[in-house]
């Protein structure tokens, strides 16, 4: 009985352990099951980002493509808006579904630089009607329009060119007729011309005779002639000298008008700095040191050009003020519209060399300032100031320093000092009686003070200036002509 007991015992045991070892099993596989479904609920969320954020991206492609097409709803106002929210959809989704995002993002970035490569052709059609939004369409409406218009004109040329031809046919006959006309004038003008050989024969005997006579009366001229050279030797030997010394006057003149005329054109004398085409004026780099004054005119050269002719320049400038030693202001006093003036263009003048200094000698009594001193020190130094170089002058006790010779410009003749007054000075009036000599004989250009100043760019009555700081100028000029005297 026992026994019994114990087996029974045993198969329950037995039976629990198995129903243990099944519920172990039952749920293990439940969670491995679990398990499973989360994955794919994971991967299922995944797939569903990803494919929301190509529908998106797609979306924006689409509606990019709408912009740039035109007049479907959206404006290319809005597409650098899309473009950046495209970027960021690559955000959203993992790795391996970036790049999925990101083909569609290239395939929109390719399509706006093809549409800006498009509308670069838009913008070069330059026609009136162009569309407020750059888009396809309005560049086919735009290609279209300049198609039309380019249409009519060729029309337009066609009526002027039957117009032309039928003038053209008209003025031909007219022409015909006039040839005609000529033709029959030139029959009677064959008549006329036999009648005028028959006079000219006529007129040719007549004038043989005649001819005979002269030279008769011309072989008794030439013996009167033989007779008068043969007491003209003395005239001769007068009319030679004569000739001699007109020679020597001519080439004196000739060597200062080759002076004044002189023309260089291998070199430019200078360049412009700076252009203001709103104030109608250019800054050259050529100033006081250069030797430059005011009312100089230039040509302009392009900057390029290598080989300067006359008449082949682009432009005319007057220089109106010398601001520098290297600088001055010039106003535009001609310009070629298609061809304007630049930066770095060259500038020439046949009658101004950069360094040249015009010379000119000064004699008597100048009071610019009207105080009744003389000021020839204060002009003298203006002179040199603007571009001149005083070659001959005297001091104020009438001494002469320099002379004039036939390079010189200009002999400037100031006023004899009066009679009783503080400036009274016979050696004065000697030294301006010996320079005038000196300019006539050497055929130098006499002119006034007020012409003088106006050489120098300055009209009406000089400024007053202070020499005190210029005191040593004229001791060094005074020292620099008798080094060049010697």
């Amino acid at each position: 009985m026992a026994a019994r007991e114990n087996q029974g015992y045993l198969i329950a045991v037995i039976v629990l352990i198995l129903l243990l070892l099944v519920a172990t099993l039952v749920a293990f596989l439940g969670w491995s099951r679990a398990a499973d479904l989360y994955d794919a609920k994971v991967n299922a969320e995944k797939k569903g980002t990803l494919d929301a954020s190509r529908a998106q991206a797609f979306e924006y492609l689409s509606q990019i493509q709408s912009a740039y097409i035109g007049k479907l709803g959206q404006s290319t106002a809005e597409v650098e808006t899309m473009l950046s929210a495209m970027k960021l959809l690559p955000n959203k989704v993992d790795e391996a579904g970036k790049g999925q995002i990101n083909e569609i993002v290239k395939l929109a970035d390719d399509l706006k630089t093809q549409y800006d490569s498009d509308m670069k052709l838009m913008i070069a059609t330059g026609t009136g009607e162009q569309q407020q939004e750059m888009t396809w369409r309005g560049l086919v409406e735009n290609y279209s329009s300049a198609l039309g218009r380019i249409h009519n004109a060729n029309n337009i040329m066609q009526e002027e060119v039957v117009r032309v031809r039928a003038e053209t046919t008209n003025l031909l006959a007219t022409k015909e007729k006039e040839v005609e006309q000529i033709q029959a004038a030139l029959e009677t003008t064959k008549t006329d011309l036999d009648s005028e050989k028959q006079a000219h024969a006529a007129d040719v005997t007549k004038l043989q005779s005649t001819l005979d006579s002269i030279r008769n009366e011309n072989k008794s001229l030439a013996d009167d002639y033989d007779q008068f050279r043969r007491g003209a030797g003395e005239t001769e030997k007068k009319l030679t000298q004569s000739v001699k010394e007109v020679s020597e006057q001519r080439d004196i003149a000739k060597t200062k008008l080759d002076e004044i005329l002189k023309e260089s054109f291998d070199l430019a004398d200078g360049r412009v700095v700076r252009v203001s085409p709103e104030l109608g004026s250019v800054v050259l780099n050529i100033g006081s040191d250069d030797g430059l004054r005011p009312n100089q005119t230039f040509s302009i050269y392009d900057q390029t050009a290598k080989n300067f002719e006359k008449d082949k320049s682009k432009a005319k400038v007057e220089v109106t003020a010398v601001t520098g030693p290297h600088q001055a202001e010039a106003r535009i006093t001609f310009e070629d519209p298609r061809n304007p003036i630049l930066a770095n263009d060259q500038v020439l003048s046949p009658s101004w060399d950069p360094g040249y200094r015009v010379p000119i000698a000064v004699a008597g009594v100048f009071d610019l300032d009207f105080d009744g001193s003389d000021d020839r020190e204060r002009l003298i130094q203006d002179i040199e100031r603007n571009g001149g170089r005083v070659v001959a002058f005297h001091d104020k006790d009438g001494k002469l320093y320099g002379q004039i010779d036939s390079a010189t410009r200009y002999f400037v003749m100031g006023d004899s000092p009066s009679a009783d007054g503080p400036d009274k000075n016979p050696e004065i009036i000697k030294a301006m009686r010996e320079l005038g000599n000196q300019a006539r004989s050497n055929s130098v250009q006499e002119i006034d003070i007020r012409k003088l100043l106006n050489w120098m760019g300055r009209h009406g009555k000089s400024p007053i200036e202070r020499l005190d700081s210029n005191m040593g100028d004229r001791e060094r000029r005074e020292s620099r002509l008798r080094n060049d005297s010697q």
